[in-house]
């Protein structure tokens, strides 16, 4: 199943698997085909939020049959996903693309990504569904920089809301952050850290937010009290790997919080890809015991959700060569269980970016996937008891 310029149709694969007891790795994996919007080319979903078993939202990008990528958002009922109207596809002439969401309640959701401007540098944007309605801000360029954008959301209330990613400034990356008060963004000022980017966010008060990156070749994570940032003791590198990004947390305290990312290191021409992640105990982080990657020959982590502190399930991508497959674990407290997937018939290329989770084996992650072909087409796993 694939798309192509001569207009094959593309669809939105949704597949879900079950859990055996028992076996919290033994998976069965089903599928269908949802219609896509717009006579879409590409989808690739980038974030996913749920507020409920039954109300879950997904952002990412589409290109059209013109072949102009442009936001998508799609919602989920609890029977079906829907392109909702009212989505902005693009403030700019194109490439917009919506990374990060946030829920604050079954239809409020909150959603964050970027453009690129008529002179091709990216411009910030945020979209908010409201019931069956969605706005747009068109946040533009940050003051001083040359572009800007934003990886991330977290939402407490439709309200209460901190968007992250990054502006340039002088050439150089500056973790970035904005503030949402129910009507207006305000800025807010991270500690200044060279080559740095936030990539994702988590909060669990008012006075408490944490947000995560990177600077440089070493993971970047920083507090938000609700009137200023403080960076953290920096987490850890571990081994011999040259560098490391966190791409995602989840705090389900202020005195918990765990977050993800992927280690790299160059050795005689090649480089090297593990996932790896960082509980944070109020005051320091340490490294988990090594996260599987499977058979994999190699393992990436992007998206996270945590339901406590022993249970957090982290999606990503694991590599065969040059074939990228949908990886998944789960962490128990004290050690992680890979989760087996099996490849779905023609779902080569497939990764996943994100995962929300509202119960115990209860999550969707969703993605994208080649099928077999150079067409991404948007991803929904979903994991039952």
């Amino acid at each position: 199943m694939k798309s192509s310029r001569r207009g094959l149709r593309v669809a939105l694969l949704v597949l879900a698997f079950a859990s055996l007891p028992g076996l919290a790795s033994a998976a069965t994996w089903t599928g269908s085909a949802l219609n896509n919007p717009y006579g879409i080319n590409t989808t690739q979903f980038y974030g996913v939020s749920c507020y409920s078993w039954t109300a879950c939202t997904a952002a990412g990008a589409a290109q059209d049959s013109n072949w102009i990528e442009g936001a998508l958002a799609e919602t989920w009922n609890g029977a079906s996903w829907t392109a909702p109207g009212g989505v902005v596809r693009n403030p700019g002439p194109k490439n917009g693309i919506l990374r990060g969401v946030s829920c604050a309640a079954a239809t409020a959701c909150m959603t964050v990504g970027s453009y690129e401007t008529s002179s091709g540098v990216r411009a910030i944007m945020a979209q908010a569904q409201n019931g069956s309605n969605w706005t747009l801000w068109n946040i533009g360029i940050p003051p001083g920089a040359t572009q800007g954008e934003f990886n991330d959301v977290y939402c407490r209330a439709s309200d209460s809301c901190l968007a992250v990613g990054h502006r340039m400034l002088s050439g150089d990356n500056k973790a970035y952050a904005m503030t949402y008060n129910g009507s207006a963004w305000g800025e807010t000022t991270p500690v200044a850290k060279s080559n740095a980017t936030f990539k994702g966010v988590s909060c669990v008060s008012a006075g408490f937010c944490m947000a995560v990156g990177s600077t440089g070749t070493s993971p970047m994570a920083q507090i938000w009290n609700g009137f200023g940032w403080t960076a953290t003791a920096q987490p850890p590198v571990p081994g011999s790997w040259n560098s490391a990004v966190l791409n995602a947390v989840h705090c389900v305290s202020e005195n918990w919080c765990m977050a993800t990312g992927t280690l790299r290191r160059s050795e005689g021409g090649t480089t090297y890809y593990r996932p790896f992640a960082d509980i944070w105990n109020g005051s320091t982080w340490t490294t988990t015991p090594g996260v599987p990657w499977g058979n994999n020959s190699e393992g990436l982590a992007f998206g996270i959700s945590c339901l406590s502190s022993t249970e957090c399930w982290i999606v990503g991508e694991g590599r065969w060569g040059s074939s990228l497959r949908p990886w998944a674990v789960r962490w128990t407290g004290y050690t992680w269980e890979i989760q087996s997937i099996p490849l779905v018939p023609n779902a080569e290329g497939a990764q996943l970016r994100d995962i929300s989770c509202t119960a115990s084996y209860k999550c969707k992650a969703v993605g994208w996937s080649l099928f077999g072909g150079p067409t991404p087409i948007a991803l929904v796993e979903t994991v039952t008891p």
